[in-house]
């Protein structure tokens, strides 16, 4: 009975880190969750926020895995403008706009 039991829990454990190392983990590595327009959503509320440097980041990282997101470009232009790079904001609404 008491091998049954110690089956069990091992089991039970190895099912549980299973679980906790297969949801992955918020180190930013390109993972199954990782998508262009949730990138973008963490850039708009970053820069909602005001904090430009960090929306500008995650603007660039969602254009990195999807070129032709054009919300991803919307952001980077908005950024771009309120950190004054009117030439660099201009081309990124002009991505956009092209991608639509």
């Amino acid at each position: 009975m008491r091998e049954v039991g110690v089956r069990g829990t091992a089991l039970a454990l190895t099912f549980m880190l299973a679980v906790v190392y297969g949801c992955g983990g918020g180190d930013g590595s390109s993972g199954p969750s990782e998508s262009a327009s949730s990138r973008t959503a963490e850039g708009w509320a970053l820069f909602e926020s005001g904090d430009d440097e960090g929306a500008l980041v995650k603007f660039a990282r969602a254009v990195e895995l999807d070129d032709s997101y054009a919300d991803a470009y919307n952001g980077l232009g908005w950024t771009y403008a309120r950190l004054d790079s009117l030439n660099k904001s201009l081309l990124s609404f002009g991505k956009a706009i092209s991608r639509t």
